[in-house]
């Protein structure tokens, strides 16, 4: 029996998405010889796999879409530019003597066998609400951009960031980690419980401060939840933290009930397990889940095309 092409589609992405990046080249490759190369493309652009598609693509001997070979070498620079722009942001900070963490692109990709196949395009950071006014006069006194220009929707909606640039760089300088204020009614992060929690990992060869591997882990969760975890990047996110960090898992469970999204947890966590793979035992998601685990499990079926949205 020839496999679907939406069968085949969905094994070459579940390749592609692996944490250290595609091994298996005719997996990953697959579709192209059973001529859904169109498909392919669509769904790892939607996925945002490009730069493991490129990476299967010349490592096989193929050549790689104009297209995307040009967001690759976007992504590259972005990488340059990114880390650049930590390094002022870092500065700043510390020189104003203000609290603060990064967290998500550079830190996920550095806990990656091949941090280059993680994509991002911006910089993330913490502050404490209290210390917002310092930061963002921390940032604009050495030449970085505050953006808002419009604050009556800002505080209507009650958005948990400020947007900032240093030249090509966005800078999301957050005050809460959950972007809107209608999701922190029943999402009850402490940000600055976190902030009093961080750590210093090695982020391109020098020690930045992040969250702890619970937070880390629990803020990956919520994002991708609130996306509906259907996102194979970000399903990967979620991969690459559990394969390298050490997880107390009790003490995981016991955060995400206390900020209120256990359910979720455990959820978004078995997708990422049943999906790609993330090594976390049945009894720490039932413990999470409880019992509709079974129930979205069967919903979810096999195929990446028809996994529903979680959140």
């Amino acid at each position: 029996m020839v496999p679907e092409p939406e069968s085949i589609v969905g094994e070459a992405l579940r390749e592609l998405a692996s944490v250290g990046g595609p091994v298996d080249l005719d997996r990953a490759l697959a579709p192209l010889a059973a001529g859904a190369r169109a498909q392919l493309t669509e769904a790892v652009g939607r996925h945002r796999l490009d730069a493991a598609f490129a990476d299967a693509l010349q490592r096989a001997g193929h050549e790689v879409p104009v297209d995307i070979a040009a967001d690759v070498d976007d992504d590259r620079l972005m990488r340059l530019q990114v880390t650049a722009a930590l390094g002022r942001v870092a500065d700043a900070f510390d020189d104003a003597d203000v609290p603060w963490l990064t967290f998500k692109g550079p830190v996920i990709a550095a806990l990656m066998p091949r941090p280059e196949l993680r994509s991002y395009n911006d910089l993330d950071v913490l502050v404490a609400a209290a210390d917002l006014e310092r930061a963002v006069d921390a940032l604009t006194d050495v030449g970085i951009d505050e953006l808002n220009e419009n604050w009556t929707p800002y505080v209507r909606h009650r958005v948990g960031e400020v947007p900032m640039a240093a030249g090509a760089v966005s800078i999301d300088l957050h005050w809460h980690v959950v972007g809107l204020g209608r999701h922190r009614r029943s999402i009850r992060f402490d940000p600055s419980a976190m902030l009093a929690r961080r750590r210093f990992v090695e982020v391109a060869g020098t020690a930045r401060p992040t969250f702890d591997p619970s937070d880390q882990l629990l803020h990956l969760v919520v994002h991708a939840a609130l996306s509906g975890a259907t996102r194979l990047d970000q399903l990967r996110d979620l991969a690459v933290v559990v394969s390298n960090e050490r997880i107390d898992w009790g003490e995981f469970a016991q955060r995400a009930g206390g900020v209120g999204v256990a359910k979720l947890a455990g959820h978004t966590l078995d997708r990422a397990a049943r999906v790609l793979g993330a090594p976390i035992s049945d009894p720490v998601l039932r413990r999470m889940a409880g019992s509709s685990l079974d129930r979205r499990r069967r919903l979810d079926g096999d195929a990446i095309g028809d996994l529903r949205g979680i959140g």
